[in-house]
């Protein structure tokens, strides 16, 4: 429902946004809590998952609309790979901050740095090295889940 009504509006809403973001990052947490906890679906393998679903968004999304620009998700097609990409982008950050915590055995604090300092790559590209806009926003906003969910909960669904 959050969905619908966000992607009906013409023009943003906060609170419109805010609320699809909130229900789609959780079906997105719990996407990838259901393959490991339900089917023992190793974080592993579900982080791959959903990077190669993610990759399934961004291609068609690119191809179809001609870029992926935030700034330009201003189609119900654009909206609905919007928020494709931003699913997939939960489901994959969560598996990924699942992995380092538990699979890799690196714990809270250590997987909570390791994802923050994740995030300064595309700062870096960005400000050094002239990355493309658009590359840096998506690789920071899927550097970000897995650190947000970390540093919010601090124990993962298990």
């Amino acid at each position: 429902m959050a969905l619908i009504v966000q992607v009906r509006r013409g023009r943003y809403v906060a609170w419109a946004y805010w609320l699809a973001v909130v229900m789609v990052g959780m079906f997105g947490t719990m996407a990838a809590d259901v393959l490991h906890v339900g089917f023992g679906v190793p974080y592993t393998v579900s982080s791959g998952l959903y990077a190669v679903g993610l990759a399934a968004v961004f291609l068609p999304w690119r191809r179809v609309g001609g870029t992926l620009s935030i700034h330009l998700v201003d189609t119900v097609r654009r909206k609905l790979f919007y928020w494709a990409a931003v699913a997939a982008t939960f489901a994959m950050g969560t598996a990924l901050g699942e992995f380092t915590a538990y699979t890799a055995h690196l714990g809270f604090f250590a997987s909570v740095v390791l994802l923050a300092a994740l995030i300064l790559v595309p700062a870096v590209g960005y400000t050094r090295y002239g990355w493309k806009p658009v590359f840096s926003f998506w690789f920071a906003y899927i550097g970000t889940v897995p650190w947000v969910r970390r540093s919010r909960t601090g124990s993962p669904s298990r």
